[in-house]
């Protein structure tokens, strides 16, 4: 599969502070195309500098994704890395999926990385997946 960077770059959206800690909304793509076989990964600056969400003080995590096209296939992913390089981030062996989506609309998931202190994520397009599938993304971080 051909994996390219997301021409959206992250950004933060929403933060608040609640009375036993902090949280923060990214949104992670916004109308990306996701083609039958194809890989976008998520993007934090441009040029990728810095690919990855530092999530070192986030214990809570929500994904919220809207899926667009005919037929779409869809499956989201978590990669992390021990560090903020690119070549070094990878799916997890467990939890690294997130969803797999085969309906256009919204969806609400949980996410559950492992500790590493650094997240990106993936849409991945599945066989069938229409050409006109787009994807926009939101993650949300919560501190306790």
């Amino acid at each position: 599969m051909a994996i390219t960077n997301a021409k959206f770059q992250m950004s933060s959206v929403a933060s608040g502070a609640v009375p036993a800690g902090i949280w923060q909304t990214f949104q992670v793509f916004k109308n990306e195309p996701v083609v039958s076989s194809g890989e976008v990964d998520s993007v934090y600056s441009n040029p990728v500098d810095s690919p990855g969400l530092e999530l070192a003080q986030f214990s809570t995590f929500g994904f919220y994704s809207i899926v667009s096209g005919s037929g779409p296939v869809v499956e989201f992913k978590i990669l992390q890395s021990y560090n903020n390089v690119a070549a070094n981030f990878v799916q997890p062996d467990a939890d690294g999926s997130i969803v797999i989506v085969n309906a256009a609309g919204s969806h609400i998931d949980v996410v559950s990385p492992n500790p590493m202190p650094f997240i990106r994520f993936r849409a991945s397009g599945g066989a069938g997946n229409g050409s006109d599938t787009t994807v926009s993304a939101w993650v949300f971080l919560k501190t306790s």
